[in-house]
């Protein structure tokens, strides 16, 4: 049962089954992690928009967006109602507020991203008994020479890991974001921690992870200016990913392939510091420093990947966080949400060359969230 807590519209254009995001009229009543109900599909908040000309965001997988309780993605033209809603358990009777309330029921009609067009339900019979499974086609269409294939199973929980680039390229004295990507099967949700063997000597590439419930992040790719650019390492990097199923520690692997060091490009970036201690619900400040190299004079866009959930980049404007030609700096600030744990991730800051749209990053950061005391340190 779902019960509608606020309520706001799409507006701009239309989005298909496949966008990972809305433009919407209003989201002051919305928060990160909250679920919005829109037209039979059920969606979360990943990222509230960052300005007036922004998409509010859905958590995603493969470029699409993500939709929960077998409910399905499907096109959205201007104008669809939007409703914030809490979930509830089945049979729920809940105190009228004036708002529609939704019953969802065991039905769905496109299991993507994994399943491809194939349905996929999932149900618990909650108790002994006879139980009808109806298929039919979501056209209407039938027949003697329609056929089905349907399979009943218990659900196995497990995941797929991956890298990318293959085989990077990395600025010399600089760092390039490698996403990893998390494939959940069969209802897994948990984190995934992240480590990479066999780096070689001069390059750095911290662990990361991959958080509950999220299915992919990046970690930045250094290499130190002492290395000579042109020449592949010997030996390819290992992507090991760990988590807990059912009890029991689950190891996979993927490869990142060889690193190979490239001249530094028209842009060099620098952070003004290393390590950021940053408290649930506040906001630390970091600067941004670029310098600009063969002859290149224009603006520089600023981009920062690689947060923890709940942890995002203030004053972002319609042009995103921009260096101006004039400037050769700029401050960042960095917010957590007061719900975010305590915890230690790296992230990375790039700078942006528009044209070549080629991505020069700083040394890795290391960012500490820290409650009371710690936090001031």
């Amino acid at each position: 049962v779902l019960r509608c807590e606020a309520q706001t519209y799409t507006t701009l254009n239309v989005r298909d089954a496949r966008q990972t995001g809305f433009r919407i009229e209003s989201w002051s009543e919305l928060a990160t992690n909250d679920y919005l109900f829109a037209d039979g599909e059920v969606v979360r908040i990943k990222r509230l928009p960052r300005n007036p000309d922004d998409d509010v965001q859905f958590f995603a997988f493969g470029g699409r967006r993500i939709t929960y309780f077998d409910t399905t993605p499907s096109y959205k033209p201007v104008g669809t109602v939007v409703y914030k809603v809490s979930v509830h358990p089945p049979g729920a009777r809940l105190t009228p507020n004036g708002m529609p309330q939704f019953k969802l029921y065991y039905r769905n009609d496109d299991a993507a991203p994994r399943y491809g067009p194939d349905s996929r339900v999932h149900f618990v019979a909650p108790t002994d008994g006879t139980y009808v499974v109806a298929v039919r086609d979501s056209r209407g269409s039938g027949g003697v020479g329609y056929g089905y294939r349907l399979t009943i199973r218990p659900p196995e929980p497990s995941f797929r890991i991956s890298a990318s680039p293959r085989s990077p390229s990395v600025w010399q004295g600089g760092s390039i974001p490698v996403r990893v990507t998390c494939e959940r099967l069969d209802g897994f949700a948990g984190p995934v921690e992240i480590h990479f063997e066999q780096v070689p000597e001069g390059y750095v590439l911290p662990p990361t992870t991959v958080e509950a419930e999220l299915f992919d992040t990046s970690v930045p790719l250094y290499a130190a200016a002492e290395l000579p650019p042109g020449k592949s390492a010997s030996g390819e990097v290992r992507v090991v990913a760990r988590a807990v199923l059912n009890g029991k520690e689950v190891v996979q692997h993927a490869t990142l392939g060889k690193l190979q060091v490239r001249p530094a490009g028209d842009i060099v970036t620098a952070v003004d510091r290393a390590e950021l201690i940053l408290q649930p619900g506040g906001i630390a400040r970091l600067k941004v420093t670029v310098e600009r190299r063969n002859g290149f004079k224009g603006r520089i866009p600023i981009e920062v990947l690689g947060l923890p959930h709940g942890v995002r980049v203030l004053d972002v404007g319609l042009n995103g966080i921009l260096i101006t030609e004039r400037e050769t700096e700029r401050w960042v600030r960095i917010y957590a949400e007061p719900w975010v744990a305590e915890q230690e991730r790296w992230f990375g800051v790039y700078a942006r060359r528009e044209g070549a749209n080629t991505l020069h990053g700083a040394v890795p950061v290391r960012l500490k969230i820290r409650r009371g005391q710690l936090a001031r340190q």
